[in-house]
């Protein structure tokens, strides 16, 4: 069980890693993981989730689906 746990907090620190490179824009960030995926397939794959997610996810769109999600849990 630690094994998996150790592993999902590696998975987690990546995944944060990435996603704060990719909100923040870091173009040399996106340029080498967009021109090296034979380099590191799995960083390239989750590189390309990842720019995905910070498309379509910016900070108002976050707070609306909390917001959105919050009441539909309050008027059921």
């Amino acid at each position: 069980m630690s094994v998996q746990i150790g592993q999902l907090d590696k998975e987690l620190t990546v995944l944060n890693s990435f996603i704060l490179q990719v909100m923040s824009g870091n173009e040399d960030f996106l340029r080498l993981a967009y021109t090296n995926p034979e380099e590191n397939p799995g960083d390239y794959r989750r590189v390309n989730a990842y720019v995905s997610l910070g498309n379509c996810f910016s900070e108002q769109l976050l707070q609306r689906s909390f917001e959105e999600g919050f009441l539909r849990e309050k008027t059921g």
